[in-house]
């Protein structure tokens, strides 16, 4: 007979000693693993949701130019790490003659722009420049580029009259416009649809307008000003993205906002400080209580060992035979332990981050084989000393 008959006959007879072993290491893998996992998407989250609060990046037109062709948008979504590009807002930027005097314009793309300002706040209806079948996400750059080829720049700016029109709280006070009101930009019809709520920046003195309309008003089609773009660091360091930048963009200005970089690294450094201590001591614990686990197993099962040997099995093949059934339960647990984190983090993370990536978006397969592995490993590891230590006992007085 031979040994892999003996391990399987053995799991066979005690199977419900096995399943309970192998629940026990199955509960410690899973609540070691869960937290770990819930920890890891918190702090991706954070660092997204950090990234997206304002631009983190800056590009401005070469330094003997003042604009830049709208092209340019097209390009910054060409490079490499393309997909951590959250939100790119272009500008343009200019004065234009409107009601009671001179008016400091900036056209953006709407869409983009409250992404981008997320702590903005107005009174009214906030407006869009979304065009055609394209997520209000993205902002529709190529429709831009169609409309600002358009050659006579009269019809194209009349034709939608009157324009939408958001005020600056300064502007408008100090105009006495109101919500509703109509505006002369230019000669063109616009109607305030939005008011920004004081918050001490260039903004409070500033009217927004569409980009396109802007780009035509200001006779520079095709042409815009600058870009923010906020960009998520998480998986990739902001230096990265400013350098893949500068090269699809060479002459450009292409800046990391230093205070953001800053802060986001402090913040962020300490949640990472944090979340890596606490995987530490859960992992430790899990290893402690799965060798804890074998362990016991180990001596309960004195009786076996000896009764092996007294029909003519050594010592070492009897050793294996018990370790090996111990690594099998670890490999098992291992595997449904790590299945069972994973669909703990699922169903619990809605409530710690509603809306935000689930964890499901983090797995790692290396994670997985370095788990079944790890409980495999500590498994064999604390129960093999005990065993070659009952089997190195005289088998008659532990049968008797």
């Amino acid at each position: 007979m031979s040994l892999f008959y003996f391990l399987t006959k053995s799991i066979e007879r005690q199977w419900g000693r096995f399943l309970l072993f192998l629940l026990g290491i199955t509960i410690a893998v899973a609540g070691t693993l869960s937290p770990w996992m819930l920890s890891r998407a918190m702090e991706t989250a954070l660092a997204d949701a950090f990234d997206l609060v304002g631009a983190n990046i800056v590009i401005a037109p070469p330094p003997d130019q003042y604009d830049m062709p709208l092209d340019s948008v097209r390009t910054v979504f060409t490079i490499e790490e393309s997909k951590n590009l959250a939100v790119v807002s272009p500008k343009v930027l200019g004065i234009l003659e409107a009601t009671q005097g001179p008016l400091t314009i900036m056209g953006v793309a709407f869409d983009e722009e409250i992404r981008l300002k997320r702590w903005w706040s107005a009174q009214g209806q906030w407006p869009s420049s979304f065009q055609g079948d394209v997520p209000a996400y993205r902002f529709n750059h190529s429709m831009v580029k169609q409309d600002a080829e358009t050659k006579d720049h009269k019809d194209f700016i009349a034709k939608e009259e009157p324009h939408s029109l958001v005020l600056g709280h300064g502007i408008a006070t100090e105009r006495g416009w109101a919500l509703g009101d109509q505006v002369l930009i230019e000669d063109h019809l616009f109607v305030v649809q939005a008011l920004l709520d004081p918050m001490g920046t260039a903004e409070d003195h500033m009217a927004l307008i569409d980009l396109t309309l802007a780009s035509h008003l200001l006779e520079r089609p095709g042409q815009i000003s600058m870009m923010e773009i906020a960009a998520l660091c998480a998986t990739c360091p902001i230096e990265i993205i400013v350098s893949q930048l500068e090269e699809a963009l060479s002459g450009y200005q292409v800046e990391a906002v230093r205070e953001s970089a800053e802060m986001r690294q402090l913040i962020i450094g300490r949640f990472t400080a944090f979340s890596t201590l606490t995987g530490l001591v859960v992992a430790a614990a899990g290893i402690m209580l799965v060798g804890l686990t074998a362990a016991a197993q180990a001596r309960e099962r004195q009786w076996e060992i000896a009764l092996l040997q007294a029909i003519g099995f050594g010592r070492k093949t009897v050793t294996l035979l018990f370790s090996a059934q111990v690594g099998l339960a670890g490999l098992l647990a291992g595997l449904i332990g790590y299945g069972a984190a994973l669909a703990l983090s699922l169903a619990v993370w809605p409530y710690l981050a509603p809306g935000v990536l689930s964890p499901l978006t983090f797995f790692y397969p290396s994670e997985l084989i370095l788990t079944v592995a790890a409980a495999t490993l500590v498994g064999v590891l604390s129960s093999y000393p005990l065993f070659s230590k009952a089997a190195k006992k005289d088998p008659a007085r532990l049968l008797g």
